[in-house]
């Protein structure tokens, strides 16, 4: 029988050599119409049972990202979308599951819509476009406009990564999900 070493996230993110975080880089403005935020591994956006799904206000959310710089390499650390500014980190809402090593926002019932439309060319097209993100980006679906996943790669792959609100006034603004920081291993 083989033994195999597995390495937990704890494990790892307690491990990592000093990392340099950037500032937040607003990569894309997603416009949310249904008054739901979905989080979501991109290959899994229309699975039942949902993603974490939030009622949130709608309107025009920015989208950004922050990268952490190691010696060697660079990964995407932290992923939000957001309402208003300045807004202040939250309580640990629902856990995101990755199998894709991506994570991406977007309003569950337009990317719906435009699911069911979608035909296999567009389908392949939308999984090529996933493949070509390195580090963050904005995938189409089908031709509505408004029907767009922002997306992150998440920090170091598959897993399960905590997904926080983000506060104005007490209210709900957004969402922020943490791939690397210790909120990650602080259940």
């Amino acid at each position: 029988m083989n033994e195999y070493e597995i390495t937990t996230q704890g494990e790892l993110h307690r491990n990592l050599p000093k990392g340099d975080e950037s500032d937040w880089i607003e990569f894309a403005s997603l416009p949310i119409i249904s008054g739901k935020l979905r989080v979501s591994d991109p290959m899994f956006f229309r699975d039942l049972p949902p993603s974490p799904t939030f009622d949130v206000q709608c309107g025009t959310y920015r989208v950004m990202a922050k990268i952490v710089t190691y010696p060697g390499h660079r990964r995407v650390s932290r992923l939000r979308a957001t309402l208003n500014e300045p807004s202040s980190f939250g309580s640990r809402l629902d856990d995101v599951g990755v199998d894709f090593a991506q994570v991406g926002v977007f309003d569950p019932v337009v990317l719906d819509e435009a699911g069911e439309k979608m035909d296999n060319t567009e389908g392949e097209k939308m999984v090529a476009d996933l493949g070509a993100i390195q580090e963050f980006g904005v995938v189409q679906f089908g031709t509505d406009e408004r029907a767009i996943m922002p997306l992150a790669v998440s920090g170091f792959g598959d897993g399960g990564y905590p997904i926080h609100e983000l506060l104005l006034d007490g209210k709900r603004v957004g969402v922020e999900v943490v791939f690397i920081g210790p909120e990650v291993f602080a259940g």
